[in-house]
């Protein structure tokens, strides 16, 4: 959000930053539910890229379209990671089979935010 620049800065940052708040909410309420089963969320910054499915991409060109290329790219990444998730949980665990749902349906809406900013 912050990098953004062009005239059309305004409406991207701002989807930005809505989406980036959303990302911090799924990553609270997945660690909740890890916690809920016994577990410890790792947060640890050093393995959190390599665990990512995601590439990180520095917005050093502050183009606003490849930005907006960029973040689909990795919610596309992340709504296949999501729906095997989800496959894989199958019947075996309703809680945690609805909270990724849940988080699913935000990032297909995320990235139809980004459809539509990039066709506008």
């Amino acid at each position: 959000a912050i990098a953004a620049t062009g005239i059309d800065r305004a409406q991207v940052a701002a989807e930005f930053r809505e989406h980036a708040g959303e990302e911090m909410q799924h990553a609270l309420r997945a660690a909740e539910r890890i916690s809920q089963l016994g577990d410890q969320p790792d947060f640890d910054p050093g393995s959190l890229v390599a665990r990512s499915h995601t590439e990180y991409v520095t917005a050093e060109e502050r183009d606003l379209q490849k930005m907006l290329r960029e973040n689909l790219v990795a919610e596309r990444i992340v709504i296949t990671t999501y729906q095997e998730i989800i496959r894989w949980i199958g019947d075996g665990d309703p809680t945690t089979r609805r909270l990724m749902e849940s988080i699913l349906e935000e990032e297909e809406e995320h990235a139809d935010d980004l459809n539509d900013l990039l066709a506008g």
